[in-house]
């Protein structure tokens, strides 16, 4: 599928960034700070994650980033990744150690390691250093995750499907789960994935009850929908209205036994 220039511009919203308390200046560097919540959805209060990694990567899939958490004890869950290009496209992904894996002082990440899914977020940095806004770096939850698959594997997916976070999945890829963040005015528009020279790969697309229904050829009614069977590596998102018309294209990561998070995505005119 050849992506042309669109009118519309798509925003990926799921990781919006505010400027950062460092200061505006530009620099050859900047920095990404935030805390970790657990999500998507964020409760009250908020759970936040500590004692997990976030790291900076580049649309190749190469570290940009090893990210911190410089204060665990007066702010858990609080993350700065430094060094990360600016004016750059850059995916962060956190993720969590397995158990065999997690060191013996390491409680949070033993207490509960199969818990959440490596989850890989896309971001725009701008010149200066930025604080991410509360709740939109988030890791995601086994089983939320696990409730979302079933109900997408009841309309008979196939394996592209079973096993997607398994942890003996080695070399199935990964998959994105995400959402429009309005959807009566996304009805109908069609969301593929592109890697490399693989045929495009079209979103499966969930109905007002939350529930994937293969007659759907668009959002529906719920604005959600899922992509499975993507190789891990640099991908591209491309959307097209009901006509086939293009609105728009970005880049994303594909991650090994990972989630690529594109909730709440807006057209913007």
């Amino acid at each position: 599928m050849d992506a042309r220039p669109a009118t519309l511009l798509i925003l990926a919203t799921a990781l919006a960034t505010a400027p950062g308390c460092a200061g505006d200046e530009e620099s050859e560097t900047v920095s990404l700070y935030g805390t970790l919540y657990v999500g998507p959805e964020i409760g009250d209060p908020p759970a936040v994650l500590s004692g997990g990694h976030v790291d900076g990567f580049d649309d190749a899939g190469e570290l940009l980033a090893e990210g911190s958490e410089p204060w665990p004890d007066s702010s858990p869950a609080y993350y700065r990744l430094r060094g990360l290009p600016p004016e750059t496209h850059v995916n962060v992904v956190a993720w969590t150690e397995p158990a065999e894996e997690a060191g013996d002082d390491d409680d949070s990440a033993a207490e509960d390691p199969v818990s959440y899914v490596k989850t890989v977020h896309a971001a725009w940095m701008p010149p200066a250093s930025l604080y991410t806004y509360d709740g939109e770096l988030f890791i995601l939850e086994l089983d939320w995750m696990t409730y979302r698959l079933k109900l997408l594997s009841k309309v008979g997916l196939g394996q592209a499907i079973d096993g997607a976070v398994a942890p003996d999945s080695d070399g199935t890829g990964g998959f994105a789960l995400g959402t429009m963040a309005e959807p009566e005015l996304a009805a109908g528009t069609r969301i593929f994935a592109e890697s490399g020279d693989e045929k495009p790969v079209e979103a499966v697309y969930l109905d007002g009850f939350g529930i994937a229904r293969p007659e759907l050829v668009g959002v529906g009614a719920s604005g959600e929908f899922g992509i499975f069977g993507l190789p891990a590596g640099p991908a591209e998102i491309q959307l097209f209205d009901a006509a086939d018309t293009p609105l728009g294209q970005f880049p994303i990561l594909i991650v090994e036994d990972a989630c690529t998070a594109l909730f709440d995505l807006e057209l913007v005119p």
